[in-house]
């Protein structure tokens, strides 16, 4: 049996409330009286309704952003990285995400800067990149979270740039193995 899954409208009308009232608490608008705002979330719990970023997406044209930053060279590993990030370009566009992959030069902190801050200009929602604790590669990332560009630090950590909550406080996130734990 082929179950369709729950749209806004379901909620709305399991709700007894208007589509835009059930829209705005769903998105987070607010200017919802509580009790309404309480039947559509019991709705949504009741239901299961789960929101479709994708189709949200295309209804207000969104295109997210990212470009993922990676040493160039012969490594076999940043290769095959490299390989995996292309592979989900034409996979992510049809979720309305564009990813951009930049080769930066291997160990080169400055050309990592310099090609962090030239991202930084091209109105991205986020970056992914190989990092170092050089305070030219800290600086950058300041900068961008400073300017709302996520920043997740991959394989290799932003350490001098900590983990911060808001804008130019460090990287968002890091993916790769904690050398401080791994070491003990």
């Amino acid at each position: 049996m082929d179950r369709r899954l729950p749209t806004l409208s379901d909620v709305a009308r399991s709700a007894g409330v208007s589509y835009a009232t059930a829209d705005r608490v769903v998105n987070a608008r607010g200017g919802v009286a509580d009790k309404s705002a309480h039947r559509v979330r019991e709705a949504i719990e009741a239901l299961g309704y789960v929101r479709n970023v994708a189709a949200a997406n295309l209804s207000q044209q969104r295109l997210y952003r990212f470009a993922a930053v990676i040493p160039q060279g012969s490594n076999a590993f940043f290769c095959g990285v490299r390989a995996l990030f292309a592979q989900a370009v034409a996979q992510l566009l049809a979720d309305r995400v564009v990813l951009r992959i930049h080769d930066v030069a291997a160990f080169d902190a400055a050309a990592l800067r310099d090609g962090l801050l030239g991202l930084a200009r091209d109105g991205l929602d986020g970056i992914a990149l190989v990092g170092s604790e050089d305070p030219l590669v800290t600086d950058a990332v300041a900068i961008l979270r400073a300017r709302g560009i996520a920043v997740v630090a991959m394989v290799s950590d932003v350490p001098g740039s900590g983990l911060g909550s808001g804008p130019g406080l460090g990287r968002d996130a890091y993916v790769g193995i904690d050398n401080d734990v791994a070491g003990r």
